[in-house]
């Protein structure tokens, strides 16, 4: 109920309490609240499955980056647990990052906001961070694969062998083809990071001016 009010003398700040329910209705707050939490742990579930989700701009974004993160955070303790496997704990976190990151530059530039926008942006770099550690890790047990089959201390035929090796070299190479994707994808996310939190300075330092 709090945060109903608060967006509710948000808007009216701008609008006048004679004119709030005509942007925003309370009856009709209360209903969305519920529905983008709803909303957005279907798509955690989706994450899941490994199938990437669009964000749409009339979503409540607050509500969003509050259920995705939340979610990360569950992925993050069992994979530092050894619950979850390698492979769907990186293709997860890498889904559920690139979305939430749409998500926090659709409310970077709110100067009332700043805390909140902290605390997502550390999370988000925790993911980065455990992004980048399953790579590594991923890369170094196929590197150690390859080199005990090199070593003979891996049974198989002669054939069963080339097959497994030629099979690993082409699991690394698109490895290092996604690696290089999802790297680009961090970096264009920083830079619009950096630029949104920038124009939020900015915003801030003109209004408080």
């Amino acid at each position: 109920m709090g945060q109903q009010n608060l967006i509710r003398d948000r808007v009216a700040a701008r609008v006048g309490y004679d004119q709030v329910d005509r942007y925003l209705p309370a009856s009709k707050l209360k209903e969305r609240l519920p529905t983008d939490a709803k909303i957005a742990e279907l798509e955690n579930a989706q994450f899941q499955d490994g199938r990437p989700i669009n964000v749409m701009p009339t979503e409540n974004h607050s509500v969003h980056l509050r259920v995705h993160l939340a979610d990360a955070r569950t992925m993050l303790e069992a994979t530092a647990q050894g619950v979850a496997r390698s492979d769907m704990a990186l293709a997860y976190l890498t889904l559920n990052y690139q979305h939430s990151i749409v998500h926090l530059q659709a409310i970077a530039s709110d100067p009332m906001r700043k805390v909140e926008i902290g605390q997502y942006n550390e999370m988000l770099n925790l993911m980065r961070e455990a992004i980048v550690a399953l790579q590594n890790q991923m890369r170094a047990q196929a590197e150690n694969m390859r080199k005990a089959q090199e070593a003979g201390n891996v049974p198989g035929g002669v054939d069963a062998a080339a097959a497994t090796k030629l099979q690993e070299h082409q699991v690394a190479m698109q490895m290092k083809m996604e690696e290089a994707k999802l790297e680009q994808q961090i970096k264009l996310a920083e830079h619009q990071q950096r630029m949104a939190l920038k124009d939020a300075e900015t915003a801030s330092k003109i209004r408080n001016s």
